[in-house]
């Protein structure tokens, strides 16, 4: 287990623990147990990327809380990201139109 500690994770959801503005708001983000997700990722090599929220944003890492990285809505600004990680502090993140 120690190895991959240190080992840049991508955790997926489909509720983010905070919307765009970064503070948690029930129509942007919505999961409930939001702030024991973040207390339990704090400090580690962590990129979260979720859904629901129609907005396509990224918060970058700061003060020990992992990049925040929201989908947005296909139906609305139809698009996508395209993520480089070479690890958790060298993130490199483009949001794309789709065409």
């Amino acid at each position: 287990m120690e190895p991959l500690r240190r080992r840049t994770l991508l955790l997926l959801g489909h509720h983010g623990p905070a919307g765009p503005s970064g503070a948690f708001d029930w129509n942007e983000s919505g999961l409930l147990d939001a702030g024991a997700l973040l207390r339990a990722l704090r400090h580690r090599p962590v990129v979260v990327l979720h859904g629901h929220s129609h907005h396509r944003f990224w918060l970058r890492a700061r003060h020990g809380r992992p990049h925040l990285i929201g989908g947005g809505s296909s139906t609305e600004r139809p698009g996508y990201w395209e993520l480089q990680v070479d690890d958790h502090r060298a993130l490199e993140a483009v949001a794309q139109p789709l065409r």
